[in-house]
């Protein structure tokens, strides 16, 4: 082969590889976006994983402080709840004692409850048990649960005691749209005019707030035949009844004589 053919052919081939680098490049570039995605990827299942770790530590952790909540309230109950009707209940001073401030100061202020290890709230024993039952085992699902009003004594309840997390609970059993707990119109009534009570009590209670807002929105959009057929409409307050007009829409604004 002529010296002349040699350097044509050995051009020929530095030409085709110089050909090749804008396609290598492409494929380096692509190979740089597919680990860059990789790597997102992965971190995001490291968060993942790493929070799922965290919520099973946490639900273990809660799971282990029930179980030795259970083992007192078993064998070595120190505290006796009586409802209204005289119906008692064992509970456990240190749950008790951690609930909330208000408890505390209550057991611990040497007063006659406190020596008689017994607390006598005025409430019925239903609404007494199933705040109990949310006090010591908060995580656990009811067996069945209680009717709407027995669930907005027990709220009352927890207001009086400021059971925070035992608040948050009922009122979120209470205004789920998708929960176990159907209300009639009686019950939303009666929880309108409660929460309406008790924001007069203390207008910053955000769980009494949520309560009016989702029963005076239930109570809106009931037909105008049976929202004036239920009896206890009738004895709702100004601050109640100006709730549910507030929530009304104008082709409803013709409530019944009160």
């Amino acid at each position: 082969m002529s010296d002349a053919a040699a350097l044509r052919t050995a051009a020929a081939r530095h030409v085709a590889n110089l050909r090749r680098i804008p396609q290598r490049v492409a494929q380096l570039a692509h190979f740089d976006t597919t680990a860059n995605l990789l790597e997102a990827d992965f971190r995001a299942y490291d968060q993942e994983i790493g929070d799922q770790v965290m919520h099973l530590e946490t639900v273990q952790r809660c799971h282990n402080e029930q179980m030795h909540s259970v083992a007192r309230l078993a064998f070595s109950p120190d505290l006796t709840v009586v409802a209204s009707d005289g119906t008692r209940l064992p509970a456990c001073r240190a749950t008790f004692m951690a609930a909330s401030p208000e408890l505390k100061a209550m057991l611990s202020s040497g007063t006659a409850e406190e020596n008689e290890n017994e607390i006598r709230p005025e409430v019925t024993a239903e609404a007494l048990r199933h705040v109990l039952m949310l006090m010591h085992f908060p995580s656990l699902d009811a067996p069945r649960q209680p009717p709407f009003a027995v669930l907005l004594e027990a709220s009352s309840l927890a207001t009086q005691w400021r059971l925070d997390d035992v608040m948050t609970s009922l009122v979120t059993t209470m205004t789920s749209k998708h929960g176990a707990v159907l209300p009639s119109l009686e019950d939303w009534i009666a929880a309108l005019s409660s929460a309406t009570l008790h924001i007069e009590a203390d207008e910053s209670n955000h769980w009494w707030q949520e309560m009016a807002e989702a029963a005076a929105k239930a109570l809106a959009v009931a037909t105008p035949g049976a929202l004036a057929s239920t009896p206890s409409l009738k004895e709702l307050g100004e601050r109640s009844i100006c709730k549910l007009l507030n929530c009304l829409e104008p082709s409803k604004l013709e409530l019944p004589s009160l």
